[in-house]
Formats: structure tokens, C-alpha cells, sequence
């Protein structure tokens, strides 16, 4: 009777055995496993998220394919192609100079890339949200409409939906934009008192504080001195040079300027008819004017 109680025993302690062995290894297998599958699947999302960052920060911020734009009705005598088959790209941080005769297509590139007009053919992506997008025309009287420097300047945060002009935050995001256009302590000056380029870089601060993305500026050194002229230009590489990376056309007639643009194109008749990098094109043109001159 002891024997069979102590071999029943034994029995039912190597049962025991069993079973803790079965159950044991899922437990001290399975349980620490969890945890790492849920942090390798939040390092595979935040390293997705990363890549789409990257890989649209790489993307160009404006692109131009094949681009057509046909003023009146396409097909009939009175159709004229304003541009034909542009094609064009200006990256993050990069400063892209349009220079040609006037009446070549430079304003209307321009409008297409804003969305004023629709492309008879072709395809114009601008990778950036429509309110990051900046526009300066020409005339510099038209870019600034408030009484002072800096309230011109604040008035561009209202896409950002800051409008006390008086506010502490506010008043030093303008002393800051005003900074970087190399306008220190402008921010009270009556706007009626500032010169052409001081009003232009008052326009081009504007766009710094509303932390535009794509810069469309259209001429604007056509009435300003050698010096205003490039402190605007400065004050546009300093947009773009930025933690912003702003992308800008920068429409010109100055061959100089494109010395400092990353890349130019050349336009005339609608159609490109050169580009490269801004020191390539200005050399091209003044090779063209020189072989002009000696054939007179």
C-alpha cells in the first residue's frame, strides 16, 4: 500500500513537472515579447514618418513640366502661346533667377505658379501649403499699406491669425524679420520716410514672419540703387538660407544678381532658351551681348 501511494505520488508530482514546464516557457517567452513588438512597430512608424520628411524636403518646391500657357482661344488666328514647354525646378533653400526680354512670359510664369491661370498644357506642382506661398510684385509702393514699419510687417501675421500688434510675442517676430533685412530699430519709422529698397525689404520681412515657403518676386530691384538693390537680395538669400529653406523666383534684368542665385533661367519668346547656374548663365549672356556688339 506505501509503495503504491509513493509511486501515485510520484506519478502526479512528474504530471505537475509537466505541465509547469508547458506552461512556463509561454509565459517567460511570450510576455517580454509584447512590449518589443509594440516599440520596433513605433520605430518603424516614427522612422516612416522620418522618411516622408526627408524624402519631401528633397522633393523640389516647384516644379514646371511641359508647361503651355495659350492666351484666347487655342487653335484659332488670334491664339498666342505665351510660354511653350517650360520646363523648370527650384529646390528648398534655393534662390532661381527668370531673367529675359520684356513681354517674354516672365510675369505669367509667375501667375501660373500662384494659380491665377491655368496651364493649357502641361503641369506646375508647388509643394508647399497655398498660404506658404509669397508674392511680391514690383513696385514697392504697392507692397506696403500700413502707416509704419512695423505694423506693415506684424499685418503679414494675420494668416497666422496674430493680430495685436502690441502683443509681446508679435512685436518680436517683427524686430526679428526687420533684423534679418538689415533694418535694426525701423520698426517705428513711418513707411512714407523709407526709400524704395527700404520698403521693399520692409515686404520682404513680411514674408519671413509669416514663415512663407515659396517666394514669387517679380522685379523687385527695377527702382532701386546698386545698394538697395542687393541689401533686397540679401535680405531674400537670408529667407531662403533660413530654418524655413524658402524656394524663390527671383525675376531680374540684372545680370549681377545672378552672382548670387543658386540657378537662372533664360526666357525669350515664350520658350527657355538657356539654364544652369546662375555664374553659367550670366557668362552665356555676356558672351551673346559681346558677340552682338562686335557684328555691328
Amino acid at each position: 500500500m506505501a509503495m503504491a501511494a509513493r509511486t501515485q505520488q510520484q506519478q502526479q508530482q512528474q504530471q505537475q513537472q509537466q505541465q509547469q514546464r508547458s506552461v512556463v516557457p509561454r509565459v517567460f517567452c511570450r510576455t517580454p515579447r509584447a512590449p518589443r513588438r509594440k516599440r520596433a512597430l513605433r520605430r518603424q512608424a516614427a522612422s516612416a514618418d522620418m522618411s516622408d520628411d526627408v524624402s519631401a524636403m528633397q522633393q523640389p518646391a516647384i516644379s514646371l513640366t511641359h508647361l503651355q500657357v495659350t492666351r484666347g482661344q487655342p487653335g484659332s488666328t488670334d491664339a498666342k502661346h505665351v510660354l511653350v514647354d517650360v520646363n523648370l525646378e527650384v529646390g528648398r533653400g534655393e534662390i532661381h533667377a527668370l531673367l529675359g526680354p520684356n513681354g517674354c512670359g516672365k510675369s505669367t510664369l509667375l501667375d501660373a505658379v500662384r494659380g491665377k491661370i491655368k496651364p493649357t498644357r502641361g503641369e506646375v506642382h508647388v509643394r508647399v501649403p497655398t498660404d506658404k506661398i509669397a508674392f511680391v510684385p514690383q513696385n514697392p509702393d504697392h507692397n506696403v499699406v500700413m502707416p509704419t514699419a512695423g505694423a506693415d510687417v506684424a499685418f503679414a501675421l494675420s494668416a497666422r491669425g496674430e493680430r495685436d500688434e502690441d502683443d509681446g510675442h508679435v512685436m518680436k517676430a517683427v524686430d526679428y524679420a526687420l533684423e534679418r533685412v538689415r533694418l535694426e530699430g525701423f520698426a517705428c519709422a513711418p513707411t512714407g520716410t523709407l526709400s524704395g529698397g527700404q520698403r521693399q525689404r520692409v515686404a520682404v520681412a513680411g514674408t519671413l514672419v509669416a514663415d512663407a515657403e515659396v517666394l514669387l518676386l517679380d522685379e523687385l530691384t527695377s527702382y532701386l540703387d546698386p545698394e538697395d538693390a542687393e541689401a533686397v537680395l540679401d535680405a531674400v538669400r537670408a529667407s531662403c538660407r533660413g530654418p524655413r529653406a524658402a524656394a524663390a523666383i527671383w525675376v531680374t534684368h540684372r545680370l549681377d544678381e545672378l552672382l548670387k542665385c543658386d540657378r537662372a533661367t533664360y526666357i525669350d519668346d515664350g520658350k527657355v532658351l538657356l539654364s544652369g547656374s546662375g555664374t553659367y548663365v550670366r557668362e552665356r549672356i555676356l558672351g551673346w551681348q559681346e558677340e552682338v556688339a562686335k557684328s555691328r
